[in-house]
């Protein structure tokens, strides 16, 4: 599973989406920990893009980094 499906599948509400979640959890706990630490650096760097006062600054940085934002 790769990080966007995992972090898609992470949020998702489906039973099904749930268990695939587990179970790659816990056949894959070391890629687990590397896709959570970088979950936790991509939201760290949206809250500082999101936190840049310049607006036009922050669109070119939203711009940039459009895999953080959902897209």
């Amino acid at each position: 599973m790769t990080y966007k499906e995992w972090k898609a599948k992470s949020k998702s509400r489906v039973i099904g989406d749930n268990l695939d979640v587990a179970n790659f959890e816990k056949q894959n706990p070391y890629t687990v920990q590397s896709y959570k630490n970088r979950m936790e650096r991509d939201e760290k760097k949206r809250s500082e893009i999101m936190s840049i006062k310049d607006v036009d600054k922050r669109r070119i940085m939203i711009a940039n980094n459009l895999e953080l934002f959902g897209h």
